[in-house]
């Protein structure tokens, strides 16, 4: 999956899916707060990467731990899991990032 992101289109397309698939998990499980947690960590990272066409500060990237979440937590929905660890990846290491590095 993270080899088919070759634009900045492309990963705000994978945020957007990470995004809507949260809030369908939101709305199937209100009372579990992992996913509501989530979601504004998504969100986050898509003002700050998507919207504001910046790279995430050393405190902000320290701040979420969307990958940790999906590696500890959701091994039963592998492709969910996935999305999370490339998103957490980009917004992690958002210089090395070959599509982003014009950004």
């Amino acid at each position: 999956m993270y080899s088919q992101l070759k634009t900045i289109n492309d990963f705000s397309n994978l945020l957007n899916s990470a995004i809507e698939e949260t809030n369908g998990y939101i709305k199937q499980f209100p009372e579990m707060m992992i996913y509501k947690n989530l979601l504004q960590q998504l969100q986050f990272v898509k003002k700050v990467i998507i919207e504001e066409s910046r790279k995430p500060t050393f405190y902000e990237t320290n701040s979420t731990y969307i990958g940790a979440i999906a590696i500890k937590n959701f091994e039963n929905n592998p492709i969910y899991s996935e999305k999370l660890k490339i998103i957490s990846y980009v917004f992690d290491e958002y210089k090395e990032i070959d599509f982003l590095k014009n950004t």
